[in-house]
């Protein structure tokens, strides 16, 4: 029963951390680093009990955990990261440690949440946890509180809410068409439903969720400006482990969910291919090294979601691309570990992102120029390299799939794009290279730029590149193959010679477009020579041009402004109506008369009272008839008031629950 703890344990000792900075802040790191410890410990326990499973009562309902697998190969390498990334840390926040309580406390409950994530037994399940890790993630990206670090975190909130609640409208979609939410039955459920249309509003509403977290195209606008304003052992975890929790739920549902495999799997590998290309042409044209990075996340999850498509389109039998989609996972979960460690120390030296400042910085740097071109080798796809191996897997599974279609144009579009793509990434890792560690300095640092643990850690994940590189066929697949009943309860092995010609050529094509583009056309367009002789760095793409500024204006301006003025001609209809009748059919008909102020009713009962009570033998001159008007008229102006208000609200959406629970129990008790 290892579950449980699992997910619990960082959960737990999350509101200590607050304590431990108010009372004993020297102990607050070792705490925090210790209950990461004990959480890498026990989920490393999970690969030795991969049957263990557990159900927690809630509100007399049931949260599922099953371990095994996919979910606890990843809760290993998500606490991996999250460990390595918190040892680190301590480092960055040295010399700037604000609010440190806050910022751990809220690291351990994302830590649970994304265990919870990973070892979910059920979509309920994932879905509470999915918007726990969210909620947390979110402190993390105010957390400088600055105002482009508020407006980030404002749109990774609206982001994460928007995509949670589509994403709970396709689970209760799920829920009503298949019976069962529960992973271990979903996909037969699925298969054998007659609702496939609301199963297709499902996985698009499925897909819609998850993909905002995952950083999907046209969803991915968080990603650009949350990985710059957060701290950057946070951005290691949010591009290395949180978006793999959208990529995971993309994969339930493309292979347990979509009624017409074929089709959904079609839509996502053009969405992919569109995320790939975009996010790598912003990671080419952008001028600070943390958003470089971001938009390289956003790419990487492109290839990655190629691979989930080729997966569900054969139905999990194409063997290289499942292994080289989950492989893929690993590496860039790594990779992005070691390159924003890499930006953090810089960060930490310089307090600048900006490539004109920190150019030159890693000059006289051999350890951090070792750590880094270890990590940008490897996102680049270059052989001997861990992501070599994983590309290469995606590639051949791109032409299996292909082959399987009788030469489809579509997948040999697909194709030549994987290629272009990975030589963007090779483009934009070479102008991080030559600005960072070549040239004279922009800013005198200290030779010295790391201490000893992170110097352990980037050596560590490092290490591992070189190892999945040096032997993929026997690391890397071996790494893989635990987790492959993501996409399929076969483990076959695929037949891919890694360094043979045909393979090779693939990288080749890929490294010769990024030097040719870089040469060719980053170093005349991005950086270019100002007066001085130094090059000048420069983002191509102002603010004004990006998709979140569409988003704003449709959704903040344009909507509500169309929304608004449908709703007041939609309000002035009846007053027009009731204009052109008076001036039209009840224009000489005087047994229709309506008063100018009050109603008929006001009308009729003041005439009477005032031959009641004639207005010569009263005190106050005013007719009866005036003083009902007046009455009905403020009456009528205070109902409305009430009626807008947000008690009277409130009020009305209680007396409408309780009429609904009313009305339950009275056809519980005739059934």
């Amino acid at each position: 029963m290892l579950t449980l703890p699992v997910v619990l344990l960082p959960i737990v000792c999350a509101p200590f951390a607050l304590l431990f900075e108010k009372k004993w802040s020297k102990a607050l790191f070792p705490f925090c680093c210790a209950a990461g410890a004990a959480e890498l410990a026990l989920s490393c326990a999970l690969l030795f009990v991969p049957g263990s499973s557990a159900v927690l009562d809630v509100c007399g309902g049931g949260l599922g955990f099953a371990a095994g697998g996919f979910g606890t190969y990843y809760t290993v390498v998500s606490a991996v990261c999250f460990f390595f990334a918190l040892v680190f840390s301590g480092f960055y926040f040295k010399r700037r440690g604000e609010h440190l309580g806050r910022f751990y406390m809220f690291w351990l409950l994302t830590e649970g949440a994304v265990a919870g994530v990973f070892l979910s037994a059920d979509l309920f399940t994932l879905f509470l946890f999915f918007e726990l890790m969210g909620l947390a993630s979110w402190v993390w990206v105010m957390h400088e509180e600055t105002p482009e670090a508020g407006k980030a975190a404002d749109t990774y909130l609206g982001i994460s809410v928007i995509g949670g609640l589509v994403m709970l409208m396709g689970i209760l979609l799920v829920r009503s068409s298949a019976g069962t939410l529960k992973f271990s039955e979903l996909a037969s459920a699925c298969s054998v439903s007659e609702s496939s249309g609301r199963l297709s509003a499902a996985a698009v509403c499925l897909l819609f969720g998850f993909g905002a977290k995952a950083g999907m195209f046209p969803l991915h606008i968080w990603l650009p400006k949350a990985h710059p304003a957060a701290p950057a052992p946070a951005s290691a975890v949010l591009s290395g482990i949180l978006t793999k929790t959208g990529v995971f739920g993309i994969a339930v549902t493309l292979c347990r969910v979509a009624p017409n495999a074929r089709s959904f799997g079609t839509a996502v590998m053009l969405l992919g291919t569109a995320t790939m290309l975009v996010g790598a042409l912003m990671a080419v044209v952008s001028a600070d090294i943390k958003r470089t990075l971001a938009c390289s996340s956003v790419s990487q999850i492109g290839f990655i979601l190629i691979g989930v498509s080729v997966c569900a389109m054969t139905g999990g039998e194409n063997s290289a691309a499942a292994y080289g989609t989950l492989l893929h996972m690993t590496n860039h979960s790594v990779f992005k570990l070691i390159l924003f460690c890499v930006a953090g120390i810089i960060y930490a030296n310089v307090h600048s992102l900006d490539l004109n400042k920190i150019r030159g910085f890693g000059t006289d740097k051999p350890l951090l120029k070792t750590f880094f071109c270890i990590g940008a080798l490897g996102i680049g796809g270059f052989p001997l390299f861990s992501g070599y191996a994983s590309k290469t897997l995606l590639h051949e599974g791109i032409v299996e799939l292909g082959e399987a279609f009788g030469g489809s144009r579509l997948v040999t579009c697909v194709e030549w794009l994987f290629l272009i793509a990975g030589g963007l990434t090779a483009a934009y890792m070479l102008k991080l290279f030559f600005c960072v560690f070549t040239g004279k300095p922009a800013v005198r640092t200290e030779k010295k730029c790391m201490n000893a643990a992170t110097a352990v850690v980037l050596g560590i994940a490092s290490a591992a590149v070189l190892a999945v590189g040096a032997a993929p066929g026997k690391i890397g697949l071996g790494l893989a193959s635990p987790a492959l009943d993501l996409f399929s309860s076969e483990k076959l092995l695929p037949e891919t010679a890694f360094f043979s010609l045909e393979s090779l050529k693939g990288a080749a094509i890929s490294l010769s477009i990024g030097a040719a583009l870089y040469f060719g056309v980053v170093r005349t367009l991005v950086d270019r020579k100002s007066t001085d002789g130094r090059r000048v760095y420069r983002s191509l793409i102002p603010e004004k041009l990006e998709l979140e500024t569409l988003y704003r204006f449709v959704l903040l301006k344009l909507l509500p402004a169309v929304c608004g003025w449908t709703m007041k001609v939609l309000s002035d209809i009846p007053d027009i109506v009731t204009v052109l009748l008076h001036r039209t059919v009840f224009r000489e008909n005087k047994k229709h008369y309506i008063p100018e102020k009050g109603t008929r009713v006001t009308h009729i009962a003041g005439l009477a009272a005032d031959r009641v009570f004639p207005l010569e033998k009263r005190k106050k001159h005013r007719s009866f008839e005036d003083v009902f008007a007046d009455a009905y008229e403020n009456l009528r102006d205070e109902n409305r008031i009430v009626v807008r208000s947000l008690s009277f609200s409130l009020l009305a959406a209680c007396a409408g629950i309780a009429l609904t629970l009313i009305y339950i129990f009275i056809r519980l008790i005739i059934a």
